[in-house]
């Protein structure tokens, strides 16, 4: 007869083998997945450092060759920038860098500051600053101001007293300014009597990470429809991560979206110098050729990335 203790040491004695034998497999099995695991890593990290000094090549490549393609491709042609307060910095900066290279003259650089919201607790003091200018005051105080800056940035500043050399009446963009409804940059402040006329450009940077200060319907939209219809030269550009597309708007607006006298870009980015060359290889194109704009970028409604005839010198 087998004895109890026989049975519990014969049954301990099989499941311990059985235990020894999953131990052994799995860790056969975990070598060989490790191994596998490390061969994949160190191929990915190849082929990673393989793409990053590949990207770096090109990066430094473009670096030399963008001067040396918008060089003085905007040369003696006068510029005004006009951003929103919250438009992101780096395609600000970029725009600036690119307008520099292609030698444009920016005679000023506007920021259209929150004062302009139609939420602004400033709406009285627009409302007042408009009329002392000699501009109705309507319900929609942002759009009338649009409207108003982009006729005085069309037509230029005040007729000045012919013996005096003073400005006969009000300008109303040097109102804006002093009232803090345009902000602009405090090393480089405008110089309002230089700003707006014949033959200057206005180049509109707006959107970001956050939504824009002043509302586009309200501001930058019909600013731009009304620099269309005074039949200004515009560029409108934009970073290629928004919360909201200004680009896309105004691609989409019937008004301004089949004029000639207009260039869209919605791809700025630090990283990759496409949106610049494509604003000034654009704003080239059509200042040559009046009544040919285009949309360039990657988003809906661009046709390209550049114009496709701006190699040419």
């Amino acid at each position: 007869m087998i004895s109890f203790r026989y049975l519990v040491v014969t049954i301990v004695s099989i499941f311990l083998a059985l235990g020894l034998g999953i131990l052994a497999g799995t860790t056969i099995i975990d070598q060989s997945l490790v191994k596998n695991l490390r061969e994949n890593t160190a191929s990915a990290e190849r082929a990673r450092d393989k793409a990053l000094h590949r990207s770096t090549d090109l990066t430094s490549v473009l670096g030399l060759l963008v001067p040396r393609v918008i060089d003085g491709r905007l040369a003696h042609r006068q510029i005004v920038l006009v951003t929103d307060d919250n438009t992101d910095g780096g395609a600000v900066g970029q725009v600036r860098t690119v307008l520099t290279q292609a030698r444009a003259d920016l005679v000023a650089e506007l920021h259209v500051t929150g004062s302009l919201a139609p939420s602004s607790t400033a709406k009285a003091a627009l409302a007042q600053l408009l009329i002392n200018d000699g501009e109705p005051a309507p319900g929609n105080l942002s759009r009338a101001a649009a409207l108003d800056l982009a006729n005085r940035l069309a037509t230029g500043p005040p007729a000045a007293d012919v013996r005096t050399g003073r400005q006969t009446q009000h300008d109303l963009l040097a109102d804006l300014l002093s009232g803090g409804f345009l902000d602009f940059p405090h090393t480089n402040p405008p110089k309002p009597q230089a700003v707006g006329g014949a033959g200057q450009v206005v180049v509109v940077v707006a959107g970001g990470g956050s939504d824009p200060a002043v509302p586009f319907d309200d501001f930058m939209l019909p600013f731009v429809e009304q620099l269309i219809g005074r039949q200004v030269a515009v560029a409108v550009a934009e970073p290629q991560v928004t919360a909201q597309s200004f680009v896309g708007m105004v691609r989409h607006d019937g008004a301004v979206a089949s004029s000639g006298d207009l260039v869209t870009v919605d791809d700025l980015s630090t990283d990759d110098p496409a949106g610049g060359v494509a604003l000034v290889l654009g704003l080239r194109e059509m200042l040559r050729s009046p009544g040919v704009g285009g949309n360039y970028g990657v988003k809906t409604g661009a046709t390209g990335l550049i114009p496709a005839t701006s190699a040419q010198p």
